[in-house]
């Protein structure tokens, strides 16, 4: 799905998004969870990412044109 119809089922439900990264695991891409708060889309980075507490998710997100006209977006827990 494009990334306008992910965020409406995403914000509806309380989700994160994702690209769908074929081989890769949802899991092992960044998330996002988009809000319509002051700190925009929340990003939660890839696992190899992983700060030695855990997943630090952090405020903002700077997508590629890529990312705004991929189609592979899906939405997850």
């Amino acid at each position: 799905m494009d990334i306008i119809e992910a965020t409406r089922i995403a914000v509806k439900s309380g989700k994160w998004i994702a690209r769908n990264v074929k081989g890769v695991s949802p899991w092992n891409c960044v998330q996002i969870k988009p809000t319509n708060t002051s700190d925009g889309c929340i990003v939660k980075p890839r696992k190899e990412l992983k700060h030695r507490d855990g997943v630090l998710p952090r405020r903002g997100w700077q997508p590629s044109a890529d990312d705004l006209i991929a189609d592979d977006w899906i939405v997850i827990d």
